[in-house]
Parts: C-alpha cells; sequence; structure tokens
C-alpha cells in the first residue's frame, strides 16, 4: 500500500489560497499569526485572522503569547538602551592609570604602545586601536596594553570586543578601581546591568576618587533594574 503524498510548496500555497477565498477555517501558522500581530499582512488577511482569532480558542492564545512575548522583548531592549546610556567613558585624570603608563612607556622606550596612549590621552581613540590590537595579537596582554585597547574598543562602540581585554586587565590587577570600572562601563554598554553592578559595588567598596561616581552610578543601575 503506497504512502499519501504530501503536497509541495506549491501546492500548499495554493492550498492556503484556496482556503483564504473560501472561509478561511483552516488555523493560521506562527509566522502568519507574528506577521498579523505587527500588522504586515493585506488587509483581507488582515481581517481573516482577525475573525479567526474571535473563534478559535487555540489561535487566540497562541497569539496572545506573541503579544507577551513582544511586550517583553520591547522592555528588554528598552532597559539595554537605558543601561547603555548610563555608562560613563571617561575618567578623572588624577584616577587614570594610563597617564602613569605612558610616563612609564616613554621612560622604558616602547614607543610603540607610547605612542598610542599619547593618541588616547588626546582622545584619538580610533586611531590607537590599531597599534595597541597589534600589541594584543603579538601575545603583549599585560596589564597597560589589555586596559587600553579595552578603553580604545569601547570609545568605538566595539563593547563586545573590550570585554575580553578588560577582564584580562582585572585579573592582572584586581585592586584597580580603573580596571574594575571601565569593565563595569563595558558591561552597561553592553545592556547587562547584573555584571556592571557587580563591577561597580567593587569599585564603591574601595576609596580612591572613583568611590562616588560608583556609588551614584551603581544606585541608577539597581533602580533601572527594580523596575
Amino acid at each position: 500500500m503506497s504512502s499519501p503524498s504530501v503536497p509541495d510548496a506549491p501546492e500548499l500555497r495554493g492550498l492556503r489560497e484556496f482556503a483564504q477565498r473560501h472561509g478561511n477555517t483552516a488555523c493560521p501558522d506562527a509566522v502568519e499569526l507574528a506577521e498579523h500581530q505587527a500588522g504586515t499582512l493585506d488587509e483581507e488577511r488582515m481581517r481573516a485572522i482577525s475573525d479567526h482569532l474571535a473563534t478559535c480558542d487555540e489561535c487566540s492564545q497562541e497569539r496572545a503569547a506573541i503579544d507577551e512575548a513582544e511586550t517583553e522583548l520591547g522592555f528588554a531592549l528598552d532597559l539595554e538602551r537605558e543601561l547603555r546610556q548610563l555608562a560613563r567613558l571617561k575618567l578623572p585624570e588624577s584616577e587614570h592609570e594610563l597617564v602613569g603608563a605612558l610616563r612609564d612607556e616613554e621612560e622604558s622606550g616602547d614607543s610603540s604602545l607610547a605612542d598610542a596612549l599619547a593618541r588616547q590621552a588626546r582622545g584619538e581613540h580610533e586611531s590607537a586601536v590599531e597599534p595597541l590590537q597589534a600589541l594584543w595579537d603579538d601575545g603583549d596582554r599585560g596589564l597597560q596594553v589589555a586596559l587600553a585597547l579595552g578603553t580604545a574598543l569601547l570609545h568605538v562602540d566595539r563593547a563586545e570586543d573590550a570585554l575580553s581585554c578588560l577582564r584580562q586587565a582585572c585579573r592582572k590587577a584586581p585592586a584597580s578601581s580603573e580596571a574594575r570600572w571601565m569593565l563595569g562601563q563595558c558591561q552597561l554598554c553592553r545592556g547587562d546591568g547584573k555584571a556592571a553592578l557587580r563591577e561597580l559595588e567593587k569599585v564603591a567598596a574601595r576609596p580612591g576618587v572613583l568611590r562616588a561616581p560608583a556609588e551614584e552610578l551603581a544606585g541608577a543601575v539597581r533602580r533601572l533594574l527594580a523596575k
């Protein structure tokens, strides 16, 4: 006994068109329900699905689930945007370890790192990325390169790339308020409020010029996460 044939894609489209012309008692699929929620179907199909939803509990429940998921996604995107807006990438001069690092590298004669740090000091973060990335790729993953590269990448909107550099800086100098601060800013730029809060609380627990701004920023993050 031969098995029943399965309609191919053109035949399925034909069946759907037939259903639309003749009362459309068939349930719309998940894609159509999502398109109905977005309002992207043609007027006739929008009306047909609306009529169907009024009489089909199963489809109504699926459509409600789509609405709920859309709402949750919208909230998550709003939260990420607000967290990114909190990020503060500029540090007080007196706490900026890169200034001391620049002097050290000038004295040691490491011209490539000194040049990159000098560019950063002038705010030329984009041009600093390439030489710093070259040092990183060559295996120089000490505190100065990790912190400088992570900071430069943050300034050019590459938070995901900056993350590994700033984590490395924190591993190299766990007590560095600047490294923790910048890792916290990186997590804010990524929209990860809980991870950012962990780093900010560590900075706020230490004496120094970053303590007060870290406390203030941590409070703002807590208020956003509590919404």
